[in-house]
């Protein structure tokens, strides 16, 4: 039988994991729906709800450290410089990529992807930088981060 107070003693602190992980749930507005706890032996630290999460809510929002496309992938899926976000709907993408004229009969877009490629804008927003090609985004608010972050 494994002796309980070995199995307290390597389990880590609540105050300690509020302390070490209580700021990086801050930075992503995750804090206020989940905290880090110690779920046991073999299993580890893992995140767990502190309220009741409704099934479509978002929880974590969190920046990337490095995102890029490749330059290869550039060429035939287009996503916005900053955000990666589809520059086309999903059946613009799958016309293009069948070179159907139309879809056929019976393909249908599921729900929750028509979903969201409802935001996805009829146009592509160009470079700031005049002659600059390599870049597009969708929206002026994704190039004029861009702008400002990495691309001047």
């Amino acid at each position: 039988m494994a002796d309980p107070a070995a199995a307290a003693a390597a389990a880590p602190d609540e105050a300690a994991l509020a302390t070490t992980y209580g700021p990086l749930l801050e930075q992503c507005n995750a804090a206020q729906s989940v905290a880090v706890r110690y779920l046991g032996k073999g299993k580890g630290k893992g995140l767990v709800a502190t309220r009741a999460i409704a099934a479509d809510e978002t929880i974590v929002v969190e920046r990337p450290l490095v995102a890029c496309q490749y330059y290869w992938n550039k060429q035939y899926f287009g996503a916005c410089g900053l955000c990666l976000k589809s520059l086309e709907t999903t059946a613009a993408m799958a016309l293009r990529l069948t070179n159907y004229e139309r879809l056929p009969e019976g393909f249908e877009v599921p729900e929750a992807v028509a979903r969201q490629d409802a935001p996805i804008l009829a146009h592509k927003v160009g470079c700031r930088s005049p002659g600059c090609t390599d870049e597009v985004y969708c929206s002026e608010a994704c190039r004029d981060a861009a702008w400002a972050l990495y691309h001047e």
